[in-house]
């Protein structure tokens, strides 16, 4: 008899994690030993000087690497800053983040460290490049923040891969006029890193002889500080200003209106002098041909931005003569036979002319629709109307009260003297305000 026996083989899956590795190992020049051996105790002491160099190499040290790293006005722009405190400004910026070769081939390459108690060098560099405020893998990041000297400004740092953050906030007014709008830009931070790329070499007979070394690995090596940094190519007091020479002008129909003549000066965020043709933006409708108020706007910088300005000027556009009559006047009645035939004007009912020009002005009157007969008694200071017709005439600007000392023998008023019968008198009085051809003297 034979038999089948069913082998069943399970294999196990075999699953393999793999954790991705972005960065290379770095050390804290302070506190952490190499391999064993020593803290780098002279780098780290090197790495906290203020030495910017030697004419060639840009910033060494972290005091130099950072001053190095804002040393000229990002491709983003400057922050410009208002004079009011509270306000806040955010803003990604590109930096010098890398100095390559912070070492050369001189007496300055091949720094040598010592181990403590030892006047022969242990570990020599071969090669280091620095990076100021942040390293490409993000072993290395910042994120501090500092005071400006005169306690005016803060500013926080923010330094990683992703790029680095500004975020300024002015604490402290600034109470001068816009154009000399001042921002101390000199700002200390505390516990900024740096850090050095290195390759170091071991010294296999510890430097007699030849002084061989082996090559061994490369790493980051930082250091911590406080430090000072000049942003002034960063951040700016905005300068912006605008003047006018009035808030308000009057003009008169038909003159020249040219917007340029009220404008005084300008600054731009620099606090250079601008003129006005390098405004932003000018809206001007002002129409000469109609009586009327209208507005000038003045725009100096971007108005969706903090620290534009605008100015607005009010311009009054005046007729040249004007003429206020009342809709009615009722001069009364008069009783046949008794001693007051005159009818004066009614002094409720003013009669006025208002001269905004600089010539002389006459004020004439006619009768239309009348009664029949009433041209013969409606006079003007003590002749008939229709004989002579001019009521008024001056040679001053101003506003003047044409009727106010009317009164028997004087303006309009109507005499019955010569009434023989009841009378119902009504017309329509036309008046006729022009220029004369005399002008106002000065």
């Amino acid at each position: 008899m034979k038999k089948s026996i069913l082998l069943c083989i399970i294999l196990p899956a075999v699953i393999t994690i793999q954790t991705p590795i972005y960065g290379k190992t770095i050390y804290n020049l302070e506190t952490d030993s190499f391999d064993n051996k020593q803290r780098l105790t002279k780098l780290n002491d090197w790495m906290k000087t203020d030495y910017i160099g030697n004419g060639v190499t840009k910033g060494r040290g972290i005091p130099g690497m950072w001053n190095y790293a804002f040393s000229k006005i990002p491709v983003e722009g400057k922050i410009y800053v208002s004079s009011k405190s509270g306000s806040k400004y955010i803003k990604t910026v590109s930096v010098n983040n890398k100095i390559d070769t912070a070492f050369y081939d001189d007496s300055e390459s091949q720094m040598l460290i010592l181990p403590p108690g030892s006047s022969r060098p242990d570990q020599v560099i071969e090669k280091s490049d620095e990076y100021a405020l942040y390293t490409p893998g993000g072993e290395m990041t910042n994120k501090v923040t500092g005071i400006n000297k005169d306690g005016s400004a803060e500013l926080t740092l923010e330094a990683t891969t992703g790029g680095v953050f500004l975020e300024l906030t002015r604490l402290l007014d600034n109470n001068d006029l816009p154009e000399n709008n001042s921002l101390d830009t000199n700002f200390t931070f505390k516990g900024v890193k740096s850090a050095l790329d290195i390759s170091l070499g071991l010294y296999l007979n510890h430097n007699t002889g030849g002084g061989s070394y082996s090559s061994m690995p490369k790493a980051y090596y930082y250091a911590t500080t406080d430090t000072t940094v000049d942003m002034s190519n960063y951040i700016a007091p905005n300068k912006t200003s605008l003047y006018l020479k009035q808030d308000n002008v009057n003009i008169l129909v038909g003159d020249v209106w040219d917007s340029s003549l009220y404008f005084k000066s300008a600054t731009d965020k620099d606090g250079n002098s601008l003129s006005y043709n390098q405004l932003t933006n000018i809206k001007d409708q002002v129409d000469t041909s109609k009586p009327g108020t209208y507005q000038v706007f003045y725009q100096n910088g971007i108005s969706s931005e903090e620290g534009s300005v605008e100015r607005i000027l009010n311009v009054n556009v005046l007729p040249k003569l004007t003429l206020i009559v009342p809709t009615s006047n009722d001069f009364g009645s008069y009783k046949l036979g008794s001693a007051t035939p005159i009818l004066t004007w009614n002094h409720n009912n003013s009669i006025w002319v208002e001269n905004n020009s600089n010539d002389g002005w006459n004020l004439t009157a006619s009768l239309s629709e009348v009664t029949d007969g009433l041209e013969n008694y409606i006079m003007n200071s003590g002749r008939l109307l229709k004989d002579n017709n001019l009521i008024a005439h001056s040679v001053s600007t101003g506003k003047i009260n044409i009727s106010d000392d009317w009164s028997v023998n004087k303006g309009l008023y109507i005499d019955y003297s010569n009434a023989k019968e009841l009378r119902k008198d009504k017309a329509v009085l036309s008046w006729s305000l022009t220029p004369s051809t005399k002008g106002i003297s000065e």
